[in-house]
């Protein structure tokens, strides 16, 4: 059903997100994502999620290796994660997770949305294709209900997640100064 899905927002017909799930082999991801997070134009990505750009900019194996332990943790409605492609190469990565510390005053089984989009493929709509697919999936396995972070400065991303329905909080969260929390109640 993710592929369907996937495809209804996309603009260009070879642009997808695929949960990890139904990935075959993770070797020219690895490839594709190291490249990307190692080219200075993402280190806002570095900045913002630093395990995440540790984890996939290893050597090539341990790359594989994460990328593999990764799509062990995948469970529907509890932890889903997403690869988004542009055409045949890995550009973003994007997740689902009930699996975090919550923030107090949030309902424990709201889950958390995240993802990214690698320069230079910024501004093609997959950032927004990401969000759509998320959004779906967090309707169909985590009963329409999410939160997530975004810092005060992006626009583009507070805009993304406008656009899909969050409501934007005035509440600042002990150790993510410079963001601000955003609901989905659907």
């Amino acid at each position: 059903m993710l592929a369907k899905l996937s495809h209804q927002y996309n603009t260009y017909p070879m642009n997808r997100v695929v949960p990890f799930s139904e990935i075959e082999s993770f070797s020219q991801i690895a490839t594709d994502m190291s490249d990307l997070l190692v080219n200075g134009e993402n280190q806002d990505i570095a900045d913002g999620f630093p395990a995440t750009v540790e984890r996939y900019t290893a050597e090539h194996d341990e790359v594989v290796t994460n990328l593999e332990m990764a799509q062990s943790r995948f469970e529907i409605g509890k932890h889903e994660q997403f690869i988004v492609f542009a055409g045949e190469r890995a550009v973003g990565l994007s997740v689902i997770t009930s699996n975090l510390d919550i923030p107090e005053g949030i309902d424990p089984t709201w889950p958390n949305i995240s993802g990214f989009i690698c320069n230079p493929f910024r501004g093609q709509g997959l950032g927004r294709l990401s969000i759509e697919t998320r959004m779906d999936v967090v309707r169909q396995d985590f009963e329409g209900h999410a939160w997530t972070f975004v810092k005060d400065d992006n626009v583009i991303s507070e805009h993304l997640v406008l656009g899909v329905g969050f409501q934007k909080t005035d509440r600042k969260i002990e150790g993510w100064d410079g963001h601000h929390l955003f609901l989905f109640d659907e």
